[in-house]
């Protein structure tokens, strides 16, 4: 009995991630406008958007234009998806991916199944 459940529960794990589906288009504006908002150049921002792998974390990589003008390198950044569909800023690493704000978040963002 003990096996079946086991097999239960790891099949519906499974199942969350095959069919887990990306975000639409608006889905993924109002996403980035949740990270621009953290941004000292909104407009400079660049994406690199995964796939939804489902749950309520979503994870991702911004590049934008520090105060010296020049772009950071990409940051790792994460975001809560809320049940009513909206976002809600959870942090964002820099463009050091050694250091310990961004190395946080990734460990986070892996421990989702995102590969960044």
């Amino acid at each position: 009995m003990r096996a079946i459940h086991g097999f239960i529960a790891l099949a519906l794990l499974f199942s969350a991630q095959i069919f887990a589906k990306d975000f639409t288009s608006e889905q993924k504006k109002k996403l980035q406008d949740v990270v621009r908002d953290q941004l000292l150049d909104s407009e400079s921002a660049k994406f690199k958007l995964g796939k939804y792998q489902g749950g309520t974390v979503y994870c991702g990589l911004v590049n934008s234009k520090n105060s010296f003008g020049g772009y950071a390198g990409n940051a790792v950044f994460q975001v809560f998806v809320l049940p009513s569909g909206g976002y809600q800023f959870l942090g964002m690493g820099d463009g050091d991916s050694e250091s310990v704000p961004s190395v946080t978040i990734t460990q986070s963002c892996a421990e989702h199944g995102y590969k960044l």
